[in-house]
């Protein structure tokens, strides 16, 4: 009986690693550390990530990318893509600033408008002669780990001083 629950353990976890593989082997839309790189959702202030958008035709996409809590403001970009994946660096892509639906008219640069917290991607791909639909991602933007450092050092310090303050004082 022991022998029987055991390869039956071992075959469920064998099949729920084989369908989680196949099931991720394709995402088509995602944000990497490098060009070719696998998915991540957590990215440091200072990097600059990349955009990987997987087509099979071509396509004309759209893309809307929000900040939680959102502030009723959006940035967008659209380009044409041919068939396969396309890699895009965030500084490289040009912005258009929306607030309240309406554009100003500007450009923007990824580091113009950056900040901690979380990011929402949502993308529309409208292929040549074939059925439009969506895809959306979420990422996070944290601090350099040497700023959260130095942080953690400096508030070290005054709690130090406070301290030591207060103990000359009684």
């Amino acid at each position: 009986m022991g022998k029987k629950l055991c390869l039956a353990f071992i075959f469920a976890l064998l099949c729920s690693t084989l369908s989680f593989g196949i099931a991720s082997a394709v995402e088509p839309m995602y944000v990497a550390h490098t060009s070719g790189g696998a998915a991540d959702t957590v990215f440091n202030f200072g990097e600059n990530p990349w955009l990987s958008t997987t087509t099979t035709g071509f396509s004309s996409i759209d893309y809307w990318w929000t900040d939680t809590p959102s502030t009723g403001d959006y940035w967008s970009f659209s380009f044409p893509a041919s068939a396969g994946t396309k890699w895009l660096q965030f500084s490289d892509i040009n912005f258009y600033k929306f607030v309240g639906g309406v554009s100003d008219g500007l450009t923007y640069k990824w580091n113009d408008f950056k900040h901690n917290g979380l990011w929402n991607i949502n993308a529309s791909i409208h292929p040549v002669g074939g059925t439009s639909y969506d895809l959306t991602y979420a990422f996070n933007i944290v601090p350099e780990p040497i700023s959260s450092t130095l942080f953690l050092l400096g508030g070290g310090a005054l709690v130090a001083r406070i301290y030591r303050k207060k103990k000359k004082t009684a």
